[in-house]
């Protein structure tokens, strides 16, 4: 086969043309300090270089998820222990309120710092952070508790929207004395029919109540689901609407009675209360949940053991009314240092196991955290080892392309004659 110089040169030249490939390829992971610049320049490094990039992205947000849940802790925590102090303060009060020296305007007194206690107790369950109230479970947005305030000065704690309380006449009276008249009340369970329940001015509360009672029962939608009963509250009678039932009551707009229209489109139901006791939980790992919450019926429903060695169950909003109710006068002296005490006694301890619990679910933050971030690097590495380029190695290759580069020109210039004089000789 006759070796032709068109054929040289065209060797030479494809040669050359994939000699100089090679350095721009490694010329441009030297200036991008990437070892691919587009998936076609190796479909394997940039689909596992994109799922890692994909790995490191979800870690990060886990990373935002863990610290978020460790302040959030961290708040519960110093909230927990803002309501063990007011706790342990109520209990010396009652320490010093059960003195058989003490007259009934001293008790007064302790009573009085009492409702301030049980107030700031109401202030720190409704503790917020980022926006979301501490111990609402998910109901997040809506503060847990609430305060009553009676015409006397007491405070008495409640779910927040548990109840409403309706004002039907003035001071302790047998008889409603609406100004605007009679009218409907009108309640609808969920979503419901509403149901019209009558209040009629000038007659007997007790009346009144029978009519709503028997209303309620007669109704299949309320039947066992809403309880009605009337009550004197310092200069003021009420008639108080509770839930019962597992779905939100409203008080619709068709209540036309004017001295209640502020009640319009309110709500009561327990199933506020049932998104209250429901703990939040985050992700903080592939498919790994936890919960993280503390809820505000954890620590308004607990249990305890009496002196007699008795479990007992509890409810701090009757636990507080009982001491308020002991201290205004001589014959509940006695229950202040056994029975309240006792009550309270087992709110610390409820306290205390809370906030045990929220200290292991820190320490788990803390080491999810810590996982987390060498998860991160570990990934990182990886990452760097795919498609970052090294530099040395780079640099070494380009200079030894380089040098074959020259050398072929060199050599090449010698093997392809230049011009037709050496044929003609």
């Amino acid at each position: 086969m006759r070796i032709t110089n068109r054929m040289l040169t065209d060797t030479f030249l494809t040669d050359m043309n994939t000699n100089l490939q090679n350095m721009r390829d490694i010329q441009s992971q030297l200036t991008s300090g990437k070892k691919i610049r587009k998936p076609s320049d190796n479909p394997y490094v940039a689909t596992k270089s994109m799922q890692l990039n994909t790995d490191i992205s979800i870690n990060s947000q886990y990373n935002t998820n863990i610290n978020n849940t460790i302040y959030w802790l961290n708040q519960t925590d110093t909230a927990l222990n803002q309501a063990g102090n007011i706790v342990q303060r109520i209990k010396e009060l009652l320490i010093s309120a059960g003195n058989g020296g003490y007259t009934q305007d001293q008790r007064d007194s302790i009573k009085a710092e009492l409702n301030q206690r049980i107030s700031e107790f109401s202030n720190v369950i409704n503790s917020s952070f980022s926006g979301q109230y501490l111990f609402g479970g998910t109901r997040g947005n809506e503060k847990p508790l609430d305060i009553i305030n009676s015409a006397s000065g007491n405070k008495y704690l409640m779910y927040s929207n548990q109840s409403i309380d309706l004002p039907v006449a003035s001071g302790a009276s047998n008889v409603a004395s609406l100004a605007s008249g009679c009218g409907d009340l009108d309640i609808r369970l969920g979503s419901g029919s509403t149901v019209q329940l009558q209040i009629n001015n000038g007659d007997s509360i007790q009346n009144i109540l029978d009519g709503i009672n028997s209303k309620i029962a007669s109704s299949s939608s309320l039947k066992g689901k809403i309880s009605a009963i009337s009550y004197v509250k310092g200069n003021q009678t009420y008639i108080r609407v509770t839930a019962l039932s597992d779905k939100d009551i409203t008080i619709t707009s068709g209540t036309n009675i004017t001295a209640l229209s502020s009640f319009k489109n309110q709500y009561i139901g327990v199933d506020k209360i049932n998104q209250i006791s429901k703990d939040l939980s985050v992700e903080i790992s592939q498919g790994v949940l936890t919960q993280y919450s503390v809820n505000a019926t954890e620590i308004m429903n607990y249990k305890g053991v009496s002196a007699s060695g008795i479990e007992k169950s509890y409810d701090l909003r009757q636990v507080f009314s009982d001491i308020v109710t002991d201290l205004s006068s001589n014959s509940g002296v006695s229950n202040l240092n056994t029975k309240d005490a006792e009550a309270v006694d087992a709110l610390l301890e409820n306290i205390l196991a809370i906030r045990s619990t929220v200290g292991a679910s820190q320490n788990r933050m803390d080491s999810a955290q810590k996982n987390n971030q060498e998860n991160n690097y570990n990934m990182t590495l990886i990452l760097s080892n795919t498609e970052d380029t090294d530099i040395t190695e780079s640099t070494m290759n380009y200079a030894a392309l380089q040098t074959v580069y020259l050398a072929s020109l060199q050599t090449s210039a010698k093997i392809i004659q230049p011009t037709l004089m050496d044929y003609m000789s």
